[in-house]
């Protein structure tokens, strides 16, 4: 049986605040195999970077991290040391979203990128052959001379594919990748997430691809998580969730994306501010903003339960699945009773 890239299970997360400690994440659940592509999705708050950060123990000084995460099979929770230096440096590449504060200004950009193998005691004649060869393939022209250059002589759209370079470089098993082009252009950010996918694909990487983005991570991968309040509520293949969603807050996400085929005179969009993991208590995360919403909803958490095409964080996924529920957040809002949802 193949080792999952990442395994995780039951992850919680706990920040210590200035009068209280407070819950970031409530149970997350997510498998990644490998070579393949996941997205975590959802709005700002969600927990979809405090994952990214609980992986490879970046959650901020203070916390509480509990449940398992394993990475190839090696338990990334217990890594200290030399094992969790490894574990960042060669089992797991992070992509963060600013380069620039990612990338040491005083040093040249063969510095940094040869840094990992430095330490290693790799051979540098070899990794900067393939450091030019990766810079060539991520569609950067004249890669030898970059080499030599300093990262305030290069734009953000070449600084960022230098960073992508620099995790590809050392062959991971898995690439945590923060919103890596959010500071870019739409024809950048294109380019840069295609040639990414590529070189990820070539060399059997795994990749979680963290966005606010749904129709970006439904295109770039071959997973969707979406979360909210710390949880995940839906997670499927990323085509079938386009056309089968199962969770009130995933169509509510997909009807909010403006169409490219006609006019609107109102976007729909979901009423309401999304919960923080702090704030909740009991029930369902997204009973305040869902029209669908019933009695049990109130009192009782619902599971993470399978659906026919991936797993649902609703008790009424089986109706909107029949068609029998319809979710229409124009007609309901998130002032309504109660006692008036069917």
């Amino acid at each position: 049986m193949t080792v999952p890239a990442l395994s995780i299970e039951d992850l919680r997360l706990t920040v210590r605040g200035p009068k209280s400690d407070a819950n970031v994440l409530l149970g997350v659940d997510l498998e990644v195999g490998r070579g393949e592509s996941v997205g975590l999705v959802g709005e700002s708050g969600s927990g979809k970077s405090m994952t990214l950060r609980a992986i490879t123990a970046l959650a901020p000084p203070g916390s509480h991290v509990s449940g398992s995460i394993r990475v190839a099979g090696t338990d990334a929770l217990a890594a200290r040391g030399r094992a969790l230096r490894r574990l960042r440096g060669r089992e797991v590449g992070l992509i963060f979203q600013d380069p620039r504060s990612a990338i040491n200004p005083t040093r040249r950009i063969g510095d940094f990128l040869l840094e990992a193998s430095r330490d290693a005691g790799e051979d540098l004649a070899a990794t900067r052959v393939r450091a030019v060869e990766l810079l060539h393939g991520m569609g950067i022209a004249d890669a030898e001379r970059r080499m030599s250059q300093y990262p305030f002589e290069l734009s953000g759209g070449l600084l960022q594919r230098i960073m992508i370079a620099s995790v590809l470089l050392p062959r991971p098993t898995l690439i945590l990748a923060d919103e890596p082009t959010t500071a870019l252009d739409v024809t950048t950010q294109s380019d840069v997430l295609l040639l990414t996918d590529d070189l990820r694909r070539a060399q059997g990487t795994a990749m979680v691809f963290v966005t606010h983005d749904l129709d970006l991570a439904l295109a770039v991968c071959s997973q969707v998580a979406v979360m909210y309040a710390g949880m995940i509520v839906e997670i499927g293949p990323a085509q079938e969730l386009r056309r089968q969603p199962r969770h009130p807050y995933t169509i509510g996400l997909l009807a909010s994306r403006p169409p490219l085929d006609r006019r609107l005179s109102r976007i729909p969009a979901i009423p309401g501010i999304p919960l923080a993991a702090a704030s909740f208590t009991s029930g369902c995360p997204f009973l305040a903003r869902c029209p669908i919403r019933i009695e049990r909803c109130q009192r009782e958490l619902p599971a993470l339960t399978p659906t026919a095409i991936g797993r649902a964080r609703c008790h009424r996924s089986a109706e909107i699945a029949s068609g029998s529920v319809s979710v229409d957040f124009s007609a309901t809002g998130s002032a309504a009773a109660l006692d008036d949802a069917q």
